[in-house]
């Protein structure tokens, strides 16, 4: 009996110091699935920002729209605005305003391999933030994303930025 008693003595802090390193690291999988579902959610409201673009028509230069995605994991605030136009020309240059106000964005030439295309291309920008709040112990996650709508009609995306941490809420 002492014999048993002395080995759970012994063996006692061992299998304390196991349960806590098994109970953190099911701590860390839960965050990192939360933390991922968050990640999931605001790419998701920034897809539903893109269709709604798509689909809805243009915005006017300098308005701006707010809406709620809610049939995600995880509800998400989506702001969409539209900047200024950007005029490119053919070699990669962005004009100036002033030198975008006074070129014909309808002016064909030909490249050097025989094709046909625009000399310049007016662009409609806009500026895309999907922001996932909070909650406790998670932070927020905020994507923010440039969206082009071309010539064609067409949106494509230029860039994107994902940031997790605790943001202040933006009225």
């Amino acid at each position: 009996m002492m014999v048993v008693m002395m080995a759970m003595l012994v063996l006692l802090p061992l299998a304390l110091t196991l349960l806590t390193m098994v109970s953190a690291r099911f701590r860390q999988t839960v965050l990192f699935r939360d933390l991922i579902q968050q990640e999931l959610s605001a790419r998701a409201g920034l897809t539903v920002a893109g269709a709604r673009l798509s689909s809805a028509g243009r915005l006017a230069d300098g308005e701006g729209q707010s809406f709620t995605v809610e049939d995600v994991p995880v509800p998400v605030t989506v702001r969409v605005e539209r900047a200024p136009d950007v005029v490119l020309a053919l070699d990669g240059r962005t004009l100036a305003p002033g030198e975008a106000s006074s070129v014909d964005v309808n002016q064909v030439v030909t490249d050097p391999e025989g094709r046909r295309v625009f000399l310049y291309r007016k662009l409609q920008v806009y500026v895309v933030e999907s922001t996932v709040p909070a909650r406790a112990p998670v932070p927020g996650v905020r994507l923010r994303a440039v969206l082009v709508r071309k010539p064609d009609g067409s949106l494509a995306q230029i860039g994107v930025k994902l940031e997790r941490g605790f943001f202040e809420r933006v009225p």
